[in-house]
């Protein structure tokens, strides 16, 4: 959306609010009219409980071959070892990637549903749920994999006459907050939704249960109607569905013991592109609003702050206000449909809003703020870093480092992973933050810009500038037809797995406890000589040209001599970094199998390890020093050095 149609958009919000608040009062008249014929033709659902926990198991693929290939084994174990008789079925909404041959090759044990197109989450479901035969109907995303226990868990509270659905918790793969805990709170006249911690203990209840990780009892699933093509394509669905199971008088409960891990919107964003699904999001979030709450106070709180909720949620997704006004028109078509079926619910409605909401009360602290550390609080314990500032919004933090250490393509590293559409790193290549707050100019290429070292101009360089975020937008779009979201943001800075120290990484982990390192690992004698290539080279001194004796003298040194002892520099990093943070990569799988090399990397940064993402130019060199092997005493000298350490490598399987 360009900046002129961005514009008219905005033009039409005085003339969106004055027809909200005009919709909201005819929307009370039409219950207030239809309320004697409601009344008349009421029938509250009788409360039964399914008869047996046998479950059909629903998954819903759609070219995501890479997703199945961590879920199905996982699922098969999780299927095994829960008694009862299960099946497991999988839709493939028309995939062309090879997902149904390898499904039929491989796990012809489960169901395979093939589509001619994809239909989408709710028509695809839909399709997956009308050939299911057993008592209780779980969906399931692709882009899952679930714990051993998951299925045990999941349908052990199934019993008592008014449960509807059970939740899963979801352990996310990238720092985006969903964790099947699901609550609600008013503000403005908005239902705003959230996700705080679950806790353990018995089923505890939640609104809403996901439609890609939650059980649900089918008869009562079917009396509602299932997912509703009000919501097609899809998103809210689930929370509809929920909120109407409990207006009928039902509950949902989440269950803690029960674990999918997930990935972030592993094939909705691909299909979609970020910007449009945000106004699908938005679209629907209003049509949940006109279909099922008919509090006419929170009616009309809803459509007198329109313009401020709006405005807020723009915000809070990062992208232009005119894709909100712009989502709030789409919902007009679709509303004849709301209100028909807000009637019907009237009809077996045992439970108000309010009375919704007070079974769903947020946890103890009231409304969730922003999951971040405190600089204030933190400031005590830092050693060198900096902030004058105790504001800083510190979720601008690398959520991943490339730590190097030199030559062992940090900067290929930096510039693939910097391709991905989930991924941001910024263009100022090698930041040199950390390693210049104890040592301030000791480890810094003098050819580079000089860093302050105040945190907030950190921040500031890991920010999307908007021309940036427009650029990847467009580019993301043209070449895999999905929008850019960086739900990942990367720093790569080769001189920090050397130059960093206990005290620096101390202040770097208490500040990002979370944050995920790659190091890599090389030959040292191989990286050492290519080390002094480019440092002479750059001096404007071919390296032939270098006596020996300087060449020694300048590989004796400190900083280049710890670039080479991997095994002090793994022990050091990983005495702070947890193990599954840390990933140690071999110099010679980039140089021999980059592609798969990169698929490993997305697939522990958490985001989707498709293959598409891979640039097409993954094998060209970055940053070559000139073919020249070095003179025989050096080889003999830098084989002496680092005899110990090419041993250690060897013997750990990382030569």
């Amino acid at each position: 959306m360009n900046v002129f149609v961005r514009a008219l958009w905005l033009l039409t919000l005085p003339a969106l609010w004055l027809g909200a608040l005009l919709f909201a009062a005819l929307l009370l008249l039409i219950d207030l009219a239809c309320w004697p014929f409601v009344a008349a033709r009421r029938r509250p659902d009788a409360d039964r409980a399914p008869p047996t926990r046998n479950a059909s198991i629903v998954v819903l693929n759609w070219n995501g071959l890479g997703f199945l290939r961590d879920l199905m084994p996982s699922l098969q174990l999780a299927v095994q070892r829960c008694p009862g008789d299960h099946e497991v079925i999988v839709v493939d909404n028309g995939s062309d990637d090879g997902s149904a041959e390898w499904l039929a090759a491989h796990h012809a044990w489960a169901v395979l549903v093939r589509l001619p197109e994809n239909r989408f989450f709710i028509r695809g479901n839909a399709a997956g749920a009308a050939v299911a035969s057993r008592d209780i109907l779980v969906y399931l995303n692709n882009d899952m994999r679930v714990e051993p226990d998951w299925l045990v868990e999941l349908l052990r509270p199934f019993g008592d006459p008014d449960l509807f659905a059970v939740s899963s918790r979801i352990e996310m793969q990238a720092p985006r907050k969903e964790t099947g805990f699901t609550r609600c709170f008013v503000k403005h006249g908005e239902l705003r939704l959230v996700q705080p911690p679950g806790t353990a203990g018995a089923p505890t209840p939640v609104l809403w249960a996901g439609g890609g990780s939650s059980a649900f009892d089918r008869q009562k699933h079917d009396d509602i109607g299932g997912f509703e093509e009000l919501y097609e394509p899809c998103y809210v669905e689930d929370v509809s569905l929920s909120w109407q199971a409990w207006r009928r008088g039902w509950r949902t409960v989440y269950a803690h013991d029960s674990v999918v891990h997930h990935a972030h919107r592993g094939t909705s964003t691909r299909v979609f592109g970020r910007e449009p699904l945000e106004r699908l999001n938005w679209r629907n979030r209003e049509l949940f609003f006109v279909r099922s709450i008919t509090d006419p106070r929170l009616v009309l709180q809803h459509a007198l702050f329109l313009p401020w909720n709006l405005r807020k949620n723009a915000r809070y997704a990062g992208v232009p206000l005119a894709h909100a006004v712009r989502a709030m028109f789409a919902a007009v078509p679709r509303l004849g449909a709301a209100i028909a079926m807000r009637q019907a619910m009237r009809r077996v409605a045992r439970r108000s809003d309010r009375q919704v909401l007070a079974q769903v009360p947020l946890p103890a602290g009231g409304e969730p703020r922003p999951r971040r550390p405190q600089l204030a609080a933190l400031r005590p314990r830092l050693s060198h870093v900096i902030a004058t500032h105790d504001d800083l919004d510190l979720s601008l933090l690398p959520s991943f480092l490339i730590v190097g250490p030199q030559r062992t393509g940090t900067t290929w590293l930096a510039r693939n992973l910097g391709q991905h559409p989930q991924v941001f790193v910024p263009a100022r290549e090698e930041i040199h933050y950390f390693n210049n707050l104890r040592h301030r100019g000791r480890w810094h290429p003098a050819h580079l810009p000089p860093v302050q070292q105040d945190l907030a101009w950190y921040l500031d360089q890991m920010r999307v500038p908007p021309a940036e975020r427009a650029r990847r937008e467009r580019d993301c779009l043209r070449r895999f037809g999905r929008g850019f979201d960086p739900v990942m943001r990367g720093d790569g800075t080769a001189s920090y797995a050397a130059a960093l120290d206990h005290e620096v990484l101390g202040d770097l982990m208490l500040l990002n406890p979370d944050v995920k390192v790659v190091l890599m690992v090389r030959d040292p004698v191989e990286r050492a000589w290519s080390h002094a290539k480019k440092e002479f080279v750059m001096l404007g001194r071919p390296i032939a040209t270098v006596p020996d004796d300087e060449l020694i003298t300048w590989l004796d040194g400190d900083y280049v001599q710890r670039c080479g002892r991997h095994r002090e520099l793994l022990a050091t990093w990983s005495a702070q970094v947890p193990a599954p943070n840390l990933f140690v990569g071999r110099f010679s799988q980039l140089q021999q199998r980059p592609r798969e090399l990169l698929l490993e990397l997305f697939r522990f940064l958490g985001v989707d390890a498709d293959p598409r993402f891979v640039p097409a130019d993954a094998g060209a060199v970055v940053n070559a020093s000139p073919e020249s092997p070095p003179p025989p005493r050096v080889q003999q000298h830098l084989a002496t050095m680092f005899a110990d350490e090419r041993r250690w490598l060897a013997e750990h399987g990382l030569s």
